[in-house]
């Protein structure tokens, strides 16, 4: 498996997706509001669709069937993780966006907002790779 088949499989992991919505539900609730159930739907309605965007794209064979034999160089691992966290940041915040601007038409995401909800993002990606070097 590639390795980002590999980071996109352990995003999924139960643990991994429950520390995921946690991290980033902050970022959120920092970032773009402050009330616990609206904060937390926009959240999930983020983290499904990165997740389900993910799964197809690994699912549909793009990704490749198998690696080459051996470990994977770290520069690979390296490159996935940003990949990953260009997608899943590209596609969380225009959903999120999208929400937001349904609410207050003239909201824009500010730099500091946009870099805490980058963060977030990065530990949540970070974890799918702590998952797969521990398991």
């Amino acid at each position: 498996m590639s390795p980002l088949a590999a980071l996109i499989a352990d995003t999924a992991a139960p643990l991994v997706l429950a520390a995921a919505v946690l991290c980033e539900w902050w970022a959120v609730w920092f970032a773009l509001g402050r009330n616990f159930s609206t904060t937390l739907k926009m959240t999930l309605v983020a983290n499904g669709a990165s997740l389900a965007l993910g799964l197809l794209v690994r699912a549909s064979g793009a990704l490749g069937d198998a690696a080459a034999p051996g470990p994977a160089p770290a520069h690979s691992w390296l490159a996935a993780w940003l990949l990953l966290l260009a997608a899943n940041l590209a596609v969380e915040c225009g959903v999120l966006s999208l929400l937001m601007r349904r609410r207050r038409p003239s909201w824009r995401w500010n730099r500091y907002d946009l870099a805490v909800y980058a963060a977030a993002n990065a530990c949540s990606i970070s974890l799918a790779a702590v998952h797969r070097w521990l398991a």
